[in-house]
């Protein structure tokens, strides 16, 4: 019996078909066929989980491993995190400060500092520029009237809506819009700032609250932290473009709402805001696109 046969029959012993022990003896002996076909024995059942192995000396092709998931995200879901932590910063800057409006320097005088917010603006001038008086002081002013006329600051405040103070030598006027829109008798001007910055402000603070949730969702999705009973991937992507959309509901709104200027722009606060309602929806976007699958 010659090797090549020899080769086959031992294949053959071991399990494999015909087909096989010809095609691997085929591989060492090229131009084998066997002889008559021997009766297979009764191959034994491979261990569970196990291949059957090749003949010894033959090279089987190796498996392709099977791509795994990902055990963390993508460096580029860290800026998500980054994303919405600033749109929760530029946001509540936008409901407690910033300037929202501009009005002209020509009408409020160059000396005069103002800052517009949403539901209540600040003025800081000198005695001089507010009514015109050189030679007083705040409380020089305020001191003169109590004692000639008997009105006083709380007098004035009551009468504008809003508090007085002197700030140096300056007088410092924080006037409330919803306030000043009851001292006025329901001045129409004054009320649809008042409404415009009242309900900028609702939708702000939602927003706020809404993203605070998506922060807390993208953070434990970006750090895989799996303590969450959710898929912190796909509610932290909703939760940060809802943020987002909300944040650009509330100054498209308030820009509605706020009587036309005449004498003025939107002021930087605006502006500053719409780009916090951008960089939510790009954090919900980017822990979706780069964020961890598995959290």
């Amino acid at each position: 019996m010659s090797g090549a046969q020899e080769y086959y029959d031992s294949l053959m012993a071991q399990g494999y078909t015909p087909e096989q022990a010809k095609g691997f003896t085929q591989q060492h002996f090229p131009g084998f066929s066997p002889a008559a076909a021997m009766p297979a024995p009764m191959a034994a059942a491979p261990q569970m989980g196990m291949p059957m192995g090749a003949p010894m000396g033959v090279m089987m092709p190796a498996p392709q491993m099977a791509m795994q998931p990902s055990s963390g995200s993508s460096p580029i879901g860290y800026i998500a995190v980054v994303c919405v932590v600033i749109t929760l910063a530029l946001s509540t800057w936008g409901v407690l400060g910033g300037s929202w409006l501009d009005p002209d320097d020509d009408e409020m005088g160059d000396d005069v500092e103002y800052q517009y917010k949403l539901r209540e603006v600040i003025f800081i001038a000198s005695m001089e520029d507010f009514i015109g008086l050189e030679d007083f002081t705040c409380e020089e002013y305020f001191d003169l009237l109590e004692s000639d006329a008997d009105y006083s600051k709380s007098d004035f405040e009551d009468e504008i809506g809003g508090e007085v103070s002197c700030e140096g030598d300056d007088i410092k006027i924080i006037m409330n819009f919803s306030d000043a829109c009851e001292a006025s008798d329901d001045d129409e001007e004054l009320c649809e700032t008042a409404d415009a910055g009242l309900t900028g402000t609702i939708i702000l603070w939602v927003a706020i609250g809404v993203g605070l949730i998506a922060t807390l969702l993208i953070v434990f999705n970006v750090f895989n932290i799996g303590s969450l009973p959710i898929n912190t991937q796909k509610f932290g992507m909703i939760a940060g473009i809802s943020s987002g959309v909300l944040v650009a509901a509330a100054v498209v709104v308030w820009m509605i709402m706020i009587p036309d200027l005449e004498d003025g722009s939107y002021g930087l606060n605006v502006w500053l805001t719409f780009a916090a309602a951008a960089t939510a929806i790009v954090g919900g976007i980017l822990v979706k696109t780069h964020g961890n699958a598995s959290a």
